[in-house]
């Protein structure tokens, strides 16, 4: 899922990754510790993942029983959960060959506990190949149109060579915005929020139960119009805005990227295959290269910087750099070693940037505990002296808005929890409305003003069932506050997991860990493999 604005705005911290509790564990030194390492190319497991959705109150029910049956499933090494606004996920590790064998167990030991839990369709059941993540196409010579078009392609053809799991073009993410200017409305008597159900509306060529939309849903005078305004009166905007997101640079020309994951097995011979399969590719004026892999190099080189504008100025260098936008982190693919240390060395004179080795192989580092509020500092301790080895964004102390609603004001003005998250919503990120009828079907959303901090959303107003307007900040409390680590259930615990090099977790001395973070006789810490991404 793409980050909202507001996100990108506030430098929202990303994720620190669902957790699991198998793999080596380090508990308080009052307490029996394991061995502190873990094998440095530990076996991948096969992951089932179960997914539904489902309101809070159900979620927290249906994982627990979930998770119960799925303990007594033989073969099950780690079972892992999240909750959040679009439902439950429980992720299951199994050790064995038999994927489907799993998922079948899987499937049966719900139905078996269906009858207690609630109301819901059976959830979805998928199985996540092992697969590991490899290599960069990258396609450089034409215009940036020409080289999305090709990328798209390319990717199409690349998914049928045996042995690649996925081919993912790494290209912005354009979509249509309806900017409605708060002001303006106010001085036209219209709620903003009506703009969205306005675009909505039927219209000739519009199929509602797709959510497919043809250009006159997006046009601002047609959408004006209905409220007896003109596209002159400012109070909306169409804009083209592209989501910010991966980007290849590779010399000076434009470039654009694919990212790759390969099924686990012979990694040499599906690189040889896909090698064969871009040679015969015809994709006029473009060059379509697989990054290469330096000489003696054991694996690229990545950086992470506090902002993205810092890695976008770093001088060209040889090979591709493929830079991931909303995390401020970037892989560098050397064509050779030759002037590595060179690069290396004019590249680390920019502020703030660190140079690591790329995660290839990648595993985590898990911390479990009874007490939330001090599983959540322990987190925040236990990322200052493992920063060089975890995802950087992994338990970051920078701001997030947090936006609580009162319910007794919201009583007072007659208005309801829903009505003040739905102007959180289109005053941040900005409600999605449909798809516009065309190849790419381009996201369309509205979004009302540009709130990026707390003063700026508590001025969003809410419209009462009277018709007055509230500010948001009368109706709830909004504050800018540091990102703690989100809780999550490692094998039915609380847990916060940190994402890290599978060779860094190996080096990992955990119970000198627990002792500088000053674990609790209740609370440990465990390293072992991740999931791949969902």
């Amino acid at each position: 899922m793409r980050p909202s604005r507001l996100a990108a705005a506030l430098g929202l911290a990303a994720h620190v990754l669902a957790a699991s509790g198998c793999g080596d564990t380090a508990r308080s030194p009052s307490s029996p510790s394991a061995a502190p390492t873990v094998p440095t190319a530990p076996r991948a497991p096969t992951w089932i993942r179960v997914t539904w959705a489902c309101d809070a109150a159900a979620c927290e029910h249906d994982v627990e029983q979930i998770e119960q049956a799925a303990s007594g499933i033989p073969g099950v090494t780690t079972i892992r959960s999240r909750v959040d606004s679009s439902g439950a996920i429980v992720a299951i590790a199994f050790d064995t060959e038999d994927a489907l064998g799993s998922a079948s167990a899987v499937r049966d030991a719900i139905a078996a506990t269906q009858p207690a839990l609630s109301p819901a369709a059976m959830p979805t059941v998928s199985v996540s190949p092992r697969d590991v993540a490899s290599r960069w196409i990258v396609l450089s010579g034409a215009t940036m149109p020409a080289l999305v078009d090709a990328a798209r392609t390319v990717s199409t053809r690349l998914e049928r060579v045996a042995g690649v799991r996925q081919a993912t073009p790494c290209v912005p993410e354009r979509r249509v915005v309806l900017e409605v200017d708060p002001q303006a409305a106010a001085s036209f008597g219209v709620d903003p929020s009506r703009i969205a159900d306005l675009a909505r509306a039927p219209v000739e060529s519009m199929t509602l139960r797709g959510a497919v939309l043809d250009a006159a849903a997006v046009d601002p005078a047609v959408v004006l119009s209905r409220v007896g305004a003109t596209a002159s009166s400012g109070l909306l905007r169409r804009v083209d805005e592209d989501v910010p997101g991966c980007e290849v640079r590779a010399g000076a020309a434009p470039a654009v990227g694919i990212s790759l994951r390969f099924t686990e097995g012979d990694t040499a011979g599906v690189e040889s295959a896909v090698a064969s399969s871009i040679e015969v590719l015809e994709v006029g004026g473009v060059s379509v290269w697989l990054t290469p892999i330096a000489r003696g190099a054991a694996r690229p080189i990545q950086l992470r910087a506090p902002d993205v504008e810092i890695l976008r100025r770093l001088p060209p260098a040889d090979g591709a750099l493929v830079i991931d936008a909303p995390r401020a982190s970037a892989v560098w693919f050397p064509d050779d070693l030759t002037h590595v240390a060179a690069t290396l060395e004019q590249w680390r004179a920019a502020p703030g940037l660190h140079v690591a080795p790329a995660r290839v192989d990648v595993g985590e580092l898990r911390l479990s505990g009874p007490d939330d509020a001090r599983l959540r500092a322990a987190a925040l301790r236990l990322r200052e002296h493992v920063v060089d080895a975890v995802d950087p964004d992994a338990g970051s102390s920078t701001p997030r808005l947090e936006v609580v609603p009162d319910r007794v004001a919201a009583a007072r003005f007659g208005v309801s929890e829903s009505d003040v998250v739905r102007v959180v919503t289109l005053s941040t990120s900005g409600e999605v409305i449909g798809a516009l009828a065309d190849p790419a079907r381009t996201p369309v959303v509205v979004r009302v003003g540009a709130a990026t901090d707390a003063r700026s959303l508590g001025e969003a107003t809410v419209a009462t069932v009277e018709g007055a307007r509230v500010p948001l900040s009368a109706l709830a409390r909004i504050e800018s506050r540091p990102a703690e680590p989100p809780l999550q259930r490692c094998d039915r615990r609380r847990c916060v997991v940190f994402e890290l090099e599978a060779a860094a977790a190996a080096a990992l001395e955990l119970d000198a860990l627990a002792r500088a973070i000053e674990l609790g006789p209740d609370e440990s810490l465990g390293v072992g493999p991740a999931p791949p991404p969902r």
